[in-house]
């Protein structure tokens, strides 16, 4: 026992941080922690200030092995979110010269533009409000979320059938690629469930007469044979129906199989009858 808790001392006392790139990283190092306070950060375009600096338990070096500067930092960034400001925390390190990186020192002369005291303490009371209600909204989202799974849980037990293997759901997709940075993908702002199935065959003339069922996929019954998607492999959306491709704005019709048990995740359920 006492060696493993010497070798777990000997680990944290010897643990290196590495910084793998050279962006003016560490240059204008202050030469106590307070000479951070006050000085602007700018990340992704976003204007921050520093707020505290404290040190931090084992050294940070170059990729060529030279001392960088070790510091945690705390910086508030005001109107990040509806909520107003937040706290975001970072190594001095990774903070790059001006211009050079995403995370970078504001000015040339990191010095210029800084907070001053009466600034900072405005800024760290700030960050402590918009905190709060920040986490009281997430708590209440949380416990709404939980009701709301337990529900559709229950409703799940409930409505379907004994003779359904399977539900033919609809989703209301919203495109969040970034074409830029070859990034696809979306978000599924709403599902409803459209109908209930006798078997757990992908066929798109079900999926087109429970489409039906719903006013806002309707549509897609008549929609062409290029709605009909067989994604069916590695990384693909798999069987669906859908007028786009996959990532794209709009409806989605695909079936959802009881083979493996009951879902469990929230839908409407007001359209649902037997396609």
């Amino acid at each position: 026992m006492q060696n493993s808790q010497a070798r777990g001392k000997e680990m944290k006392t010897t643990m290196t941080a590495i910084i793998p790139f050279d962006f003016g990283n560490g240059k204008h190092a202050p030469d106590t922690l307070a000479g951070y306070l006050g000085r602007r950060v700018s990340s992704y375009h976003r204007m921050g200030t520093v707020i505290k600096a404290e040190p931090v338990g084992f050294p940070t070096r170059g990729a060529d092995g030279s001392e960088m500067p070790n510091a945690r930092l705390h910086i508030v960034y005001p109107n990040t979110d509806e909520y107003g400001a937040a706290v975001s925390v970072t190594n001095a390190a990774m903070v790059a010269e001006c211009g050079k990186t995403v995370l970078h020192w504001s000015y040339y002369e990191p010095e210029e533009g800084k907070a001053d005291s009466r600034e900072i303490d405005e800024l760290k009371a700030a960050a402590e409000h918009d905190t709060r209600n920040r986490d009281f909204a997430r708590n209440l989202a949380q416990e709404k979320a939980r009701a709301e799974k337990a529900k559709a849980e229950q409703l799940w037990q409930e409505l379907p059938p004994t003779w359904a293997k399977a539900a033919i759901v609809a989703e209301l997709d919203e495109n969040q690629s970034d074409t830029m940075s070859d990034y696809y993908a979306h978000r599924t702002t709403k599902t409803v469930v459209l109908a209930w199935s006798k078997h757990t065959r992908n066929l798109f003339p079900e999926m087109r007469k429970a489409a039906k069922q719903f006013e806002e996929t309707a549509y897609l019954a008549e929609s062409s044979k290029d709605a009909e998607h067989r994604e069916n492999y590695s990384m693909g959306g798999g069987t669906y129906l859908k007028d786009g491709f996959r990532h794209a704005d709009g409806w989605s019709i695909h079936k959802v199989s009881f083979k493996y048990g009951r879902p469990t995740f929230v839908a409407d359920f007001s359209p649902v009858k037997e396609a």
